[in-house]
C-alpha cells in the first residue's frame, strides 16, 4: 500500500460545530438554500441576537438521578464499551439516551463506534462562555448511533476540551434526555465537576491483583465526594477479566473481589474475541453479545430503578 493510497483510506475529522462562514457549505439555512443544517448557537451570541431568548440553565450540573457516570481505575480495561453498551441496552428499552466522552485527553468514542464519518457535534465543538448551552439544539446537533446519540471527544481538532464546556453539554443533556450515560474514563473529570462522582455509578473493575487495589482506592475517593449517607445501590461493580491472560491461569472470583472490595459485584466478563475484532477493524459495535446480554439487562434495570425513584 502506498503512502497516498493509505492516506486516503483516514477518514476525515468532522467538521468543527461553528465552522468557518465563508464556507458555504455550513452556513445557516437563511444564507444557504443548500444547507439545512440547525446551528445551536452559544448563550452569548443567542443574546447579542436575541437578548429575550437567553435559556435561564443552572450553571453547575444538578445531582440528577437520570446521569450515569461510568468510570475505571485501570485503563484499558474496556469501560468505552462497557458504557456504549449500557447506553444501548436503555435505548433499546424506548429511553432516549446520550452517551457522552468526558475521557478529553483520550477520545475518540466515536471512532470506536464506527461514526467517525457521521457529520455532527464534537466535544471540539463545545461553546459555553456562560457555561450553558440549550438542550434541545444540542441533542438536534448530535451524531446518531444505533438509537443513541453520541457526543464524542476529539482533542486532535484543537486540544482537550475544557472541562466547563463538558458541563455545560452534560448539563443540557440530562435536562432533555431520559438518560446520560458519562463515559469519564480514570474520573479525572470527578474533581472538576462533582456532580458525576455524585451521580449513580458504574465502575468497571479490572479483575487483576493492580486493578482491585486500584478500584478499591478510587471507591474511597468517591465516597469523600458523595459524603454520609450516600446511596450505595446506586454504586454498581462489574469485573472485567484481564485480555490475554493463559487459560489455565488462577483467575480472581467475583466472591473474592466483593470480599476485598466491600461491595458487591455485578457480574465478571470475559473479553470476546469477535467484539475485539469488530472495534479493531472499525466496524463499531452491532449490538451487545449475547454472552453480555443478562448482564447489561441487569445493569438497565438498576439504572431504571434509579431513575424512577427519582421520579417519584
Amino acid at each position: 500500500m502506498t503512502v497516498s493510497s493509505y492516506s486516503a483510506s483516514i477518514p476525515t475529522p468532522p467538521p468543527r460545530y461553528y465552522p468557518d462562514e465563508r464556507d458555504e457549505r455550513f452556513m445557516p439555512a437563511a444564507h444557504s438554500p443548500r444547507s439545512r443544517r440547525r446551528i445551536a448557537h452559544p448563550p452569548m451570541q443567542q443574546a447579542d441576537e436575541e437578548p429575550r431568548r437567553l435559556p435561564e440553565l443552572k450553571t453547575d450540573v444538578d445531582d440528577r438521578d437520570n446521569l450515569v457516570t461510568c468510570v475505571c481505575p485501570s485503563g484499558g480495561a474496556g469501560l468505552s464499551v462497557t458504557a456504549s453498551l449500557l447506553a444501548l441496552s436503555l435505548g433499546d428499552r424506548g429511553r432516549s439516551c446520550a452517551l457522552v466522552d468526558a475521557d478529553c485527553m483520550a477520545g475518540g468514542l466515536d471512532v470506536l463506534l464506527g461514526i467517525e464519518r457521521e457529520q455532527g457535534m464534537r466535544m471540539s465543538g463545545i461553546e459555553a462562555p456562560l457555561g450553558k448551552i440549550e438542550g434541545e439544539a444540542l441533542v438536534q446537533e448530535l451524531p446518531c448511533w444505533q438509537n443513541v446519540r453520541v457526543l464524542g471527544s476529539d482533542p486532535w481538532n484543537g486540544g482537550a476540551a475544557q472541562w466547563w464546556e463538558v458541563q455545560a453539554a452534560i448539563d443540557a443533556l440530562v435536562q432533555t434526555q431520559d438518560v446520560v450515560v458519562v463515559d469519564a474514563g480514570r474520573g479525572a473529570c470527578l474533581d472538576q465537576i462533582p456532580a458525576l462522582a455524585r451521580s449513580p455509578m458504574l465502575m468497571l473493575v479490572e479483575l487483576t491483583v493492580l486493578g482491585l487495589a486500584r478500584a478499591r482506592s478510587m471507591m474511597k475517593t468517591i465516597a469523600r465526594t458523595r459524603g454520609r449517607g450516600s446511596d450505595s445501590e446506586a454504586l454498581w461493580l462489574l469485573g472485567m477479566h484481564p485480555r490475554g491472560s493463559p487459560q489455565r491461569s488462577r483467575r480472581i472470583g467475583v466472591a473474592q473481589a466483593a470480599d476485598y472490595l466491600g461491595h458487591e459485584i455485578v457480574a465478571a466478563l470475559h473479553p470476546r474475541t469477535a467484539l475485539a475484532g469488530a472495534l479493531l477493524d472499525g466496524v463499531g459495535i452491532a449490538k451487545v453479545p449475547r454472552e453480555y446480554r443478562r448482564t447489561f439487562e441487569a445493569l438497565a434495570n438498576g439504572v431504571e430503578a434509579v431513575i424512577g425513584r427519582g421520579a417519584a
